[in-house]
């Protein structure tokens, strides 16, 4: 995800709501939107559990060969 992806969003969607929204807290819609998209982008960075790992060998240690 492009870091500057939430400040391009703040801008945009606050421009946009400044010019056409209907109430007078539209102005408010570009942080929360904005705030929202670096908190998931700030959760996709965290690093996943690792899978458990599979067991491919028998459960039974295999005879010595001579």
């Amino acid at each position: 995800m492009n870091r500057f992806a939430p400040g391009i969003l703040l801008v945009v969607v606050t421009a946009l709501f400044l010019e056409y929204g209907s109430s007078e807290w539209s102005w408010l819609a570009g942080p929360v939107a904005a705030l929202t998209l670096w908190a998931l982008e700030l959760k996709a960075r965290e690093p996943l559990e690792p899978a458990p790992a599979h067991r491919s060998a028998p459960a039974h240690s295999p005879a010595p060969v001579d």
